[in-house]
């Protein structure tokens, strides 16, 4: 099953951190040629309050470490093709949400509206 959402991107484009938290785990290396590739996981609370985990897979790079606490907008790492993905020639990061018991997947678009306007352009 292939959830979450992909987000094409040229290699090495930054990508941010979508909610505040601590960086829970690093796993994988840049290449890595199965599964997720080099990932980075975060762990942060909703606009709820509820304890959810995000993570970045696919990545070239890495700019965090374990434990580290980053604010919305902090670059955590940069695209890449790392990993099985399922289009080995387009750069992208796959973004992926999941719930408090890191077991359940979440719809990764509730959590990243908020960084859009109304049409659609990413407000930084």
């Amino acid at each position: 099953m292939h959830s979450g959402i992909d987000i094409a991107a040229t290699t090495g484009t930054n990508f941010k951190a979508i909610i505040n938290g601590k960086v829970h785990s690093i796993k994988g290396n840049s290449s890595d040629s199965e599964g997720a590739g080099l990932r980075v996981y975060i762990k942060a609370r909703d606009k709820l309050g509820n304890t959810i985990y995000y993570g970045f897979c696919h990545l070239s790079e890495v700019n965090v470490s374990v434990n580290d606490s980053i604010n919305q907008g902090s670059i955590v790492g940069k695209s890449g093709t790392s990993g099985n993905a399922i289009n080995i020639d387009i750069p992208h990061c796959h973004l992926i949400v999941y719930d408090q018991n890191f077991v359940n997947q979440l719809n990764p678009q509730l959590y990243i509206k908020s960084q859009f306007n109304d049409q659609g352009e990413r407000i930084e």
